[in-house]
């Protein structure tokens, strides 16, 4: 099942891409632009802000089903546990499919509203603004590319754990500290290996 699903997302990731060399051009002057603009609009609404969610949120529907399928199975001796340690995996993939709608939506919404207004925008600090907030949006919504980091950040305490001790390793009083622990352990083998030799040559 896992593996007809990795096959048909990058399959139906490759299809979707397909209205860039459709509905782009070089023109003379301007380089690469949009032909059609309204149509290459709605598709890249319909692949990116609509699609995306919504094949998170079947992955993790599906995945949820899988969580609580196996907790039926573990039976009741070790259901704490398992609910302990699984309640934060299931509270992260929620948080990362609610944040990835969130950041779509917004730049949906001022992507339409940019489509319908951009004709009749006349004055250059009408301009200002709105490519400014077009600006922002577009920030936003690259978001979507980084966000699994932070966001396993926020809500793993085990990855927040060792996100922070592998931080720690780096700093320059660790290394130093290690290095003094390793030299006193090499001396202290050193010390004791002489003891002994010193010993065997004594009962020869």
């Amino acid at each position: 099942m896992v593996p007809w699903m990795i096959i048909i997302t990058i399959t139906i990731s490759g299809i979707t891409s397909l209205y860039a060399p459709i509905h782009y051009d070089i023109v003379p002057n301007l380089g690469c632009v949009c032909t059609n603009r309204v149509f290459n609009a709605i598709l890249y609404i319909v692949s990116h802000g609509v699609m995306t969610p919504f094949a998170m949120l079947i992955f993790v529907l599906l995945t949820y089903r899988n969580v609580q399928l196996s907790r039926h199975r573990a039976g009741l001796q070790n259901r704490v546990n398992i609910d302990r340690s699984r309640n934060p995996f299931i509270r992260m993939i929620f948080t990362q499919v609610f944040t990835t709608s969130f950041l779509i939506l917004q730049w949906i919404i001022f992507y339409i509203y940019h489509l319908i207004v951009i004709d009749n925008i006349k004055t250059s600090e009408q301009q200002t603004v709105h490519y400014f907030i077009w600006y922002v949006s577009n920030n936003i919504y690259y978001l979507v590319n980084v966000k699994s980091f932070y966001l396993s950040t926020l809500t793993s305490r085990s990855f927040r754990k060792t996100l922070l001790d592998a931080v720690f390793q780096l700093l320059p009083f660790r290394q130093q500290r290690q290095t003094n622990i390793k030299f006193s352990e090499n001396l202290t083998h050193s010390s004791s290996k002489y003891k002994a030799d010193d010993k065997s040559q004594y009962e020869i």
